[in-house]
């Protein structure tokens, strides 16, 4: 399958990549701050910073945020609400 032609390419130095990188640690906005910054998905700014740090490049790791798994589930609450119906 090719390539679609309007798909746009952004060409960000790896000095440039690393100010975002540590500007986006800084204010706490992750993979997503760093795309923003760039234009880069955020897709290939995860693999780009692994590749970097794959290379010796020591970028701080990203902070994470709360995503899948079990939430953690407020059975007092949830008691409550049946108790009120």
């Amino acid at each position: 399958m090719a390539k679609a032609k309007n798909a746009k390419r952004v060409n960000v130095s790896a000095a440039e990549f690393v100010k975002a990188v540590l500007a986006s640690v800084a204010d706490g906005t992750g993979h997503a701050g760093i795309s923003a910054k760039t234009g880069i998905k955020v897709t290939s700014v995860a693999t780009r910073i692994s590749t970097l740090r794959k290379k010796g490049v020591n970028i701080p790791k990203m902070p994470r945020t709360g995503g899948g798994g079990a939430k953690k589930l407020d059975v007092s609450a949830l008691n409550e609400l049946i108790a009120q119906s």
